[in-house]
């Protein structure tokens, strides 16, 4: 009774209420794709969730299925205890269904030590910390997580070293007496530098990491409650990417899988040989040859796009794939899905 007609807002208000109270459409939208667990044959037990009680868990071959939603914009994510996660924001409009949502995880470690102890005041020298990691593999990512209650933040400096000599200046003097330091290096907080997290990758994970930290001025202290190591790697050790001259044969898992539309499959030869890498089907026939010939020491990366050997598309199904050389030969199993 208090707004006037004359400047809109009656009207204004009316269609507002007019809107909020509309019975809502009734939801049609639906999204679904496949999770590829990498170096697996099971993608099962992946939780896919896009929020607001949206969410499935992956069979088998890492399909998921989402129904009966909105239209709006949803941040779906894939995870499962022992892999990393992965984000993907999809847009449902007009009631669509949006396929090929797919995510690939990769095979996560984590390493923690919870010293509890208290960093000396104004010693540059500071304190050096330990973790040793027994498996042998090449990371991916690295993450490192520092845990540091301290009553001015702005007083230290923490460095990360690799047990190949890496360092990176996670922390250095920034801040002011209102922050701790607890967090995650990449994860949520970039390093000060010299230095980002991104020089860890390609790394040797095995050996000892060591965590310095040292407090430079006076009146105030601090105590590493704890600190720990994440690292993202696919579980195929095998160097591919990094150069380094292979010392075995080795075929790995062809990366993505199951794959649409393409995949790629790498593998390594320490000398010189004769080869043949080629695609069969269920039944043991060729379908396609991906390499023959004579191939120098090295690794090598060669796609597969679902072509036989006549150009035609081959159906959705199991595949296998064989490298055979005079002194080697194996099989690996993926799954195209059309």
């Amino acid at each position: 009774g208090a707004i006037t007609d004359t400047d809109g807002r009656k009207d204004m208000l009316e269609n507002t209420v007019t809107y909020l109270l509309r019975e809502e459409e009734p939801p049609e939208g639906a999204m679904s794709g496949y999770v590829h667990l990498f170096g697996e044959l099971d993608h099962s037990g992946v939780i896919v969730d896009a929020g607001m009680d949206f969410s499935d868990t992956t069979d088998a071959s890492g399909y998921w299925h989402l129904d009966d939603m909105y239209n709006g914009t949803y941040y779906v994510t894939a995870a499962k205890s022992g892999y990393g996660d992965s984000t993907r924001v999809v847009e449902i409009a007009g009631g669509t269904s949006v396929t090929d949502v797919d995510f690939t995880l990769y095979k996560v470690l984590e390493y923690f030590d919870s010293p509890g102890v208290t960093i000396p005041d104004n010693d540059p020298a500071g304190l050096r910390f330990y973790i040793d990691v027994p498996v042998e593999a090449s990371a991916d990512e690295v993450d490192c997580y520092v845990d540091v209650v301290h009553s001015y933040r702005g007083d230290l400096i923490v460095e990360l070293k690799s047990p190949e000599g890496v360092t990176v200046r996670l922390h250095n003097r920034t801040g002011t007496g209102a922050d701790n330091i607890i967090t995650w290096y990449d994860i949520e907080t970039s390093p000060d530098g010299p230095g980002s997290m991104d020089d860890f990758g390609g790394a040797e994970v095995n050996g000892q990491w060591e965590l310095w930290i040292s407090d430079n001025a006076t009146s105030d202290v601090g105590t590493l409650m704890s600190w720990g190591l994440r690292f993202e790697f696919p579980p195929d050790f095998a160097r591919v990417d990094t150069g380094d001259m292979p010392h075995r044969h080795f075929l790995s898992q062809n990366r993505p899988n199951p794959f649409h539309p393409q995949t790629q499959i790498s593998f390594g030869l320490p000398v010189a040989e004769e080869i043949d890498l080629s695609i069969l089907n269920v039944e043991g026939r060729r379908v396609a040859t991906l390499a023959t010939g004579l191939y120098e020491p090295g690794a090598y990366t060669v796609e597969w796009g679902g072509i036989d050997a006549g150009g035609r598309r081959v159906a959705s199904g199991i595949y296998f794939y064989r490298l055979k050389t005079r002194s080697f030969e194996t099989t690996k199993k993926m799954l195209l899905m059309r």
